[in-house]
């Protein structure tokens, strides 16, 4: 029996929870590799959020759409952080953590996470209808939001 393995890749808006892009790989590259099919010069002006995996030559797309980096930083053998660099990364990890709760509910919720499918091009759907999905479900729960806060 073969098993083959496919990645969700999402941009995620901060505000809203919304999933604004996405990309489908294989399981073999690196999550980080998907990161110029993510981001536009659209994102000019935003922050980027994101933990220490986009450390290093991803950085590079992230000032080419004059993005401001907000990368996670990571100790390395021999040179641990400092108190503020723990300070920061637990700050940005509260931001980071808004994208973690999308996987959350595809997993748990919608059970999107595990597919069964052969070949990219039906895995790409699949991975985008779920996408899709939680996107339509997600505006649902920001519209009942909007309208409690406006019968108060």
């Amino acid at each position: 029996m073969n098993f083959y393995g496919y990645k969700n890749h999402i941009k995620v808006d901060q505000g809203t929870k919304l999933i604004g892009a996405y990309a489908v790989s294989d399981a073999e590259p690196h999550d980080s590799q998907e990161l110029e099919t993510l981001i536009d010069k659209d994102d000019t002006g935003r922050k980027f959020y994101a933990d220490s995996a986009y450390i290093g030559k991803e950085e590079e797309s992230i000032e080419w759409c004059n993005m401001t980096p907000m990368v996670q930083e990571k100790a390395t053998a021999g040179k641990l952080l400092t108190k503020n660099q723990k300070s920061s990364n637990r700050k940005k990890s509260q931001v980071c953590a808004r994208g973690v709760h999308v996987f959350g509910f595809l997993t748990t919720t919608m059970h999107a996470l595990s597919i069964h499918t052969v070949g990219m091009s039906r895995a790409t759907a699949k991975i985008g209808l779920s996408n899709h999905t939680y996107s339509m479900m997600r505006n649902v729960q920001l519209k009942k939001r909007v309208h409690n806060v406006d019968r108060q």
